[in-house]
């Protein structure tokens, strides 16, 4: 009798081939490796891939140093150069400033001295060399001075423009003297005279002439500073 509550089993076809159980792959024998070898080969590896980063290392640290260097080198050398140049600004300063005082002191004595020398020549004027000198006083209408020579053949030339402004004729005795800067006479001169000696100028009324000559240097003076103009009566 059949069990009609038993599950119903399906039945294998036994032309159905089961498939095969799965085998395990063959064991594939390996050497032994002792850990001293595995150390070793590692230790090599780190010593082959540090040796290289070292050496970059090592010389980019050269590079550095020598460039840390030259900036120090140079930094000081403009420090240097800085200090010089203050130093020399400070001492140009100091020399203006000296200079100036100098400057100030000369012409404060030479100020004095020109006030000593008018006291003492009534009468005496500046002189410039190459310029016409107005005087619009007695017969002197103006003058101008040349310098010419070198050395001790050094001479100042003259010209001389003289105005008879009255209605007589008149007869003088011009006479040019020059001077140094201390006020010793250094030279002199007879306007209208000749080989002979002085000789008196005659101007007739309204008559304008001129007198051109050279005034000598007595030796050892140099170029005139002052000079004076000095009328005389003829005959004295």
């Amino acid at each position: 009798m059949t069990d009609q509550n038993a599950p119903d089993t399906p039945e294998m076809d036994p032309l159905i081939a089961q498939p095969a159980p799965a085998s395990a792959p063959p064991d594939i024998p390996r050497p032994p490796v002792h850990s001293g070898s595995r150390r070793r080969v590692r230790t090599r590896e780190r010593i082959r891939y540090s040796r290289p980063r070292s050496l970059w290392i090592g010389i980019l640290l050269f590079f550095i140093g020598i460039e840390t260097a030259v900036l120090l080198a140079i930094h000081a050398n403009i420090n240097m150069e800085k200090t010089e140049q203050q130093t020399l600004n400070a001492t140009l300063k100091n020399g203006d400033k000296e200079i100036k005082e100098l400057n100030a002191q000369v012409v404060e004595m030479t100020e004095l001295i020109a006030k000593q020398v008018y006291a003492r020549l009534p009468g005496l004027r500046p002189l410039a060399f190459d310029r016409v000198i107005p005087i619009d006083a007695g017969q002197v209408k103006n003058i101008m001075f040349t310098q010419s020579g070198i050395g001790d053949e050094q001479s100042t030339e003259y010209r001389v423009v003289l105005y008879n402004p009255g209605s007589a004729t008149t007869r003088a005795h011009m006479e040019i003297m020059l001077f140094n800067q201390a006020g010793v006479q250094s030279g002199r001169a007879d306007v209208g005279g000749n080989e002979l000696g002085p000789a008196p100028i005659v101007l007739d009324p309204g008559e304008i002439r001129s007198y051109s000559d050279k005034i000598g240097l007595e030796t050892g003076q140099n170029a005139p500073f002052y000079f004076m103009l000095r009328e005389r009566p003829a005959g004295k």
